[in-house]
């Protein structure tokens, strides 16, 4: 009988989705009428496509689907006018719950046309966005969405190139918002400027639950000014700063605070093992780290 330590490593290396999950993998033109007929077979959805104007084609198949739950459609050169053609298609259906447009090239004109379909999107819980070339524009266009859309729970940003600028915007978008529950932001050149706007917010939120920061340039005084806003928030759950440039000093100010919060239940200061292009950027992978110095409490 496995240890709880065990099991719980387990849980980072679950099989991929598509090997646990009634997925389909049709073609284009097999999908595009199924889709529009409501085919029930179709639920979790994984498709290849090539390019913007197939994108179109997907897009108006899924405009009034009502069955489609989850749509993987990764590394396929989406470019901001076939982000322009879900996030129409995000205004008008109902029913999709997990998009997941990883490693396409979006860009910030894309953010922004998906922005504008999260606005009126009602069903949406989960949007992942990883490596897309979004820059703090993007970032910006995402926030005004957040000020209004209470349904996305989980919002993916890691690879991207959001920086400082981004960060204060996201910041704004997540004060008074009342449904996002995850944000990542690795590798988002973010430095302790980001990280001091990113403190504001999490003082006036009040349901986000974990922030990934890792592999930022957060450093010291960014530690100082994330500590001081968790000395009241209440809600967050799992902050992670792994490789973030973290010494003794901003591990002291984080330790302190540990002192009074009462809702953080991870806080990850590792420093991660380098293996070249082999990295994960994903803080729910389980990457090789080394523990950084202790910190005594």
């Amino acid at each position: 009988r496995p240890t709880p330590q065990e099991v719980d490593r387990k849980k980072h290396y679950l099989p991929p989705l598509s090997m646990i999950m009634p997925w389909e993998s049709p073609s284009l033109g097999e999908a595009v009428p199924r889709l529009r007929a409501n085919d029930p077979v179709l639920t979790h959805v994984s498709l290849g496509l090539d390019g913007d104007e197939e994108t179109a084609q997907l897009a108006d198949g899924l405009r009034h689907n009502t069955v489609v739950k989850e749509l993987w459609i990764t590394f396929n050169e989406i470019r901001a006018e076939g982000a322009r053609r879900i996030g129409e298609m995000l205004r008008d259906n109902t029913a999709l719950e997990e998009l997941d447009l990883d490693n396409n090239e979006i860009g910030d004109e894309g953010a922004g046309w998906l922005a504008q379909g999260l606005r009126a999107n009602t069903a949406l819980k989960v949007l992942k966005l990883r490596e897309n070339e979004i820059q703090h524009k993007g970032a910006g266009s995402f926030a005004g969405a957040l000020r209004v859309n209470t349904v996305l729970e989980e919002l993916h940003l890691t690879g991207n190139e959001v920086g400082d600028e981004g960060a204060g915007r996201l910041s704004e978008g997540l004060q008074g918002n009342t449904g996002l529950q995850e944000l990542y932001l690795s590798y988002n050149s973010i430095g302790s400027e980001g990280a001091g706007w990113l403190a504001d917010g999490l003082q006036c939120n009040a349901v986000l639950k974990v922030l990934c920061l890792s592999d930022n340039d957060i450093r010291d005084e960014g530690s100082r000014q994330l500590a001081d806003a968790l000395r009241y928030n209440n809600t967050l759950e799992k902050l992670s700063l792994t490789s973030t440039g973290i010494g003794p000093e901003g591990a002291k100010w984080l330790a302190d605070m540990l002192r009074t919060n009462t809702s953080l239940k991870e806080l990850d200061l590792r420093v991660r093992k380098r293996r070249g292009d082999m990295e994960q950027k994903d803080c729910t992978a389980a990457p090789q780290l080394i523990p950084i110095t202790a910190i005594a409490l």
